[in-house]
């Protein structure tokens, strides 16, 4: 949807951005250290995976190691990792080409997608 159409973008996102200020405001609930806005927690849960990788139960890994094994298609290695964030997956040039979440903050899946499809 594109928001100009409907009103002045730069006034929308004044507005988006004061809506959040004021929720982040507010005096947190008992037993916790901050106001959480939607889609917050998950945008922490997507930069550390960016970051650090994303966890995979012990059968997951076994079966992707069977798989890489049958279709002879080496796992990737840290190496790897960091071979493929200097050029693409997570890096900044993926970050421009995927969609923009509200606040200016991006989800994309590119690295992630990358892996799984060279082990399928």
């Amino acid at each position: 949807m594109d928001i100009a159409t409907f009103t002045d973008l730069d006034e929308y996102k004044a507005n988006a951005d004061a809506i959040v200020d004021g929720i982040k405001a507010l005096p947190t609930a008992e037993g916790f250290t901050e106001v959480l806005v939607p889609g917050e927690p998950e945008d922490r849960v997507h930069d550390e995976r960016v970051k650090n990788g994303i966890p995979l139960p012990t059968g997951t890994w076994q079966k992707l190691e069977a798989a890489s094994t049958r279709f002879g298609i080496p796992l990737p290695t840290k190496s790897d990792e960091s071979e493929r964030d200097k050029g693409s997956g997570a890096s900044a040039e993926t970050h421009r080409r995927c969609p923009p979440r509200p606040f200016g903050r991006h989800r994309c899946r590119g690295a992630s997608l990358a892996i799984i499809r060279r082990v399928i």
